[in-house]
Protein backbone atom coordinates (compact mmCIF):
# COMPACT_ATOMS: atom_id res chain seq x y z
CA UNK A 1 0.00 0.00 0.00
CA UNK A 2 2.85 2.08 1.11
CA UNK A 3 5.22 1.54 -2.63
CA UNK A 4 1.85 2.96 -3.92
CA UNK A 5 1.50 6.32 -2.60
CA UNK A 6 5.01 7.13 -3.34
CA UNK A 7 8.00 7.66 -6.15
CA UNK A 8 10.70 6.20 -5.10
CA UNK A 9 13.83 8.22 -5.36
CA UNK A 10 16.37 5.47 -4.63
CA UNK A 11 16.89 2.84 -1.47
CA UNK A 12 19.58 1.50 -0.73
CA UNK A 13 19.95 -2.05 1.03
CA UNK A 14 22.04 -2.99 4.03
CA UNK A 15 20.95 -6.29 5.00
CA UNK A 16 24.26 -8.15 4.47
CA UNK A 17 25.60 -5.28 6.41
CA UNK A 18 23.23 -5.23 8.95
CA UNK A 19 25.36 -7.63 11.90
CA UNK A 20 28.24 -5.19 11.59
CA UNK A 21 25.97 -1.74 13.10
CA UNK A 22 23.37 -3.77 15.04
CA UNK A 23 25.33 -5.95 17.23
CA UNK A 24 27.90 -6.28 20.03
CA UNK A 25 27.79 -6.78 24.02
CA UNK A 26 24.79 -4.35 24.75
CA UNK A 27 22.53 -6.54 22.19
CA UNK A 28 21.63 -9.88 22.80
CA UNK A 29 20.36 -10.76 19.57
CA UNK A 30 22.46 -9.87 16.50
CA UNK A 31 21.13 -7.72 13.60
CA UNK A 32 17.62 -9.74 11.80
CA UNK A 33 15.74 -7.31 11.35
CA UNK A 34 15.81 -5.38 7.94
CA UNK A 35 17.98 -2.18 7.59
CA UNK A 36 17.42 -0.01 4.20
CA UNK A 37 17.32 3.83 3.85
CA UNK A 38 14.68 5.00 1.40
CA UNK A 39 13.99 8.27 -0.32
CA UNK A 40 10.90 9.03 -1.75
CA UNK A 41 8.68 11.79 -2.66
CA UNK A 42 4.88 11.60 -1.51
CA UNK A 43 3.09 11.40 -4.84
CA UNK A 44 0.26 9.28 -5.94
CA UNK A 45 1.67 8.22 -9.51
CA UNK A 46 -0.11 5.45 -12.09
CA UNK A 47 2.06 2.75 -12.97
CA UNK A 48 -0.03 1.67 -15.52
CA UNK A 49 1.24 5.09 -17.28
CA UNK A 50 4.64 5.66 -16.62
CA UNK A 51 7.32 3.44 -15.72
CA UNK A 52 8.85 4.99 -12.27
CA UNK A 53 12.09 4.16 -11.93
CA UNK A 54 14.68 4.22 -8.94
CA UNK A 55 18.46 3.50 -8.24
CA UNK A 56 18.44 0.61 -5.88
CA UNK A 57 22.33 0.31 -4.18
CA UNK A 58 22.67 -3.01 -2.26
CA UNK A 59 25.50 -2.56 0.46
CA UNK A 60 27.95 -5.65 0.35
CA UNK A 61 30.21 -7.07 3.90
CA UNK A 62 33.88 -6.70 3.19
CA UNK A 63 36.77 -6.97 5.92
CA UNK A 64 36.69 -3.26 5.35
CA UNK A 65 33.09 -2.63 6.06
CA UNK A 66 33.99 -4.80 9.19
CA UNK A 67 36.71 -3.29 10.98
CA UNK A 68 35.85 0.61 9.68
CA UNK A 69 31.83 0.18 10.04
CA UNK A 70 31.35 2.14 7.91
CA UNK A 71 30.13 1.52 4.22
CA UNK A 72 31.08 2.63 0.79
CA UNK A 73 29.10 2.11 -2.34
CA UNK A 74 30.20 1.39 -5.90
CA UNK A 75 28.50 1.78 -9.59
CA UNK A 76 28.45 -2.19 -8.97
CA UNK A 77 26.70 -2.18 -6.07
CA UNK A 78 23.43 0.17 -8.01
CA UNK A 79 21.05 -1.27 -10.15
CA UNK A 80 17.85 0.67 -11.85
CA UNK A 81 14.60 -0.70 -10.91
CA UNK A 82 11.11 -0.15 -11.94
CA UNK A 83 8.35 0.83 -9.52
CA UNK A 84 6.03 -1.06 -11.02
CA UNK A 85 7.74 -4.09 -11.97
CA UNK A 86 9.22 -4.20 -7.53
CA UNK A 87 4.93 -3.64 -7.11
CA UNK A 88 4.34 -6.80 -8.90
CA UNK A 89 6.99 -8.88 -8.09
CA UNK A 90 8.52 -8.74 -4.40
CA UNK A 91 11.28 -10.94 -5.40
CA UNK A 92 13.19 -8.29 -7.32
CA UNK A 93 14.68 -7.11 -4.27
CA UNK A 94 16.06 -10.12 -3.00
CA UNK A 95 16.92 -10.95 -6.49
CA UNK A 96 18.67 -7.29 -7.69
CA UNK A 97 20.48 -7.83 -3.73
CA UNK A 98 23.29 -9.72 -5.14
CA UNK A 99 22.03 -10.70 -9.17
CA UNK A 100 21.38 -7.99 -12.59
CA UNK A 101 18.92 -8.25 -15.02
CA UNK A 102 19.87 -11.42 -16.38
CA UNK A 103 18.85 -13.08 -13.21
CA UNK A 104 15.47 -11.72 -13.31
CA UNK A 105 14.82 -13.25 -16.71
CA UNK A 106 16.24 -16.10 -15.66
CA UNK A 107 13.78 -16.12 -12.67
CA UNK A 108 11.34 -15.37 -14.83
CA UNK A 109 11.75 -18.46 -17.16
CA UNK A 110 12.21 -20.73 -14.28
CA UNK A 111 8.64 -19.36 -12.66
CA UNK A 112 6.93 -19.59 -16.12
CA UNK A 113 7.68 -23.71 -16.20
CA UNK A 114 7.24 -24.41 -12.12
CA UNK A 115 3.89 -22.76 -11.95
CA UNK A 116 0.50 -25.13 -11.92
Amino acid sequence: MWLQSVKLEHVVNFAHVRQIFFSGLQREAKGISPFVSVVFEKRKTDFARSDVRFEYWSAKRTAMVANTQSVVLSRGDMHWLSQRDCLENEKLWKIYWWGGHRDQRLIQRMDEYTRP
